[in-house]
């Protein structure tokens, strides 16, 4: 599927992205997915690379969207940058205590520092995985939610209680949560993840006893 389709099912992850042009490339697309950025540090990047002829532009990428999730099934975790220092993951045979840079970035040139350690604890413990909109029986979540107990439940059978400070509430609609409270049948839950749907912004779902 050309990439320019994910991007139209996504009108509020364009960014500075032009769609007309992506509907023009079906050559590979290479992608830098990089988190904890300012609002002027995404700009700062963006304006660096806009003059090179292959750049298309930077994605918003802080909601859920259509391209997000498909960006979580094929984008690598290759390292984590802080500072001047480059955290990587080596083969599990090689010594633990050994600093190996397996891929093709020449860290060196740009005064940065590599330390590495076995994939086998790079990948669970220090990898970042792009968050996805829900999917039904999603098994790759079961296995996420294994991580932090033996007997995971599954997001599926939650109810939805807001706490304080999770969930943005519009102005002049302070009273859409009491609301929500068997709105259409479905509680609170179907009430703030339609509002999600609609207003672009992601809400953070936990246990609750409105329904």
């Amino acid at each position: 599927m050309a990439f320019g389709k994910w991007l139209e099912w996504s009108p509020g992850a364009l960014g500075t992205v032009s769609l007309d042009l992506a509907h023009e490339r079906y050559s590979p697309y290479y992608f830098a997915y990089l988190n904890n950025l300012t609002t002027a540090d995404a700009a700062r990047i963006d304006q660096g690379f806009k003059a090179h002829p292959a750049y298309l532009g930077s994605l918003n990428l802080d909601f859920d969207s259509a391209v997000k999730t498909y960006l979580s099934t094929c984008l690598i975790r290759d390292f984590i940058k802080h500072r001047k220092v480059i955290i990587k993951g080596h083969e599990d045979d090689r010594e633990a205590a050994e600093d190996h840079n397996l891929s093709r970035f020449d860290f060196d040139q740009f005064g940065l520092t590599v330390r590495s350690l076995p994939f086998m604890y790079y990948g669970v413990l220090l990898s970042y995985k792009i968050e996805r909109e829900h999917v039904p029986q999603d098994e790759d979540r079961r296995f996420s939610l294994n991580a932090l107990t033996p007997a995971p439940k599954m997001i599926d059978d939650f109810e939805m209680q807001p706490g304080s400070g999770q969930v943005e509430v519009p102005s002049g609609r302070e009273g859409w949560l009491t609301q929500a409270r068997g709105h259409g049948g479905h509680g609170c839950r179907g009430y703030c993840e339609a509002h999600s749907r609609k207003s672009g912004r992601q809400l953070y779902l936990s246990p609750c006893a409105c329904d």
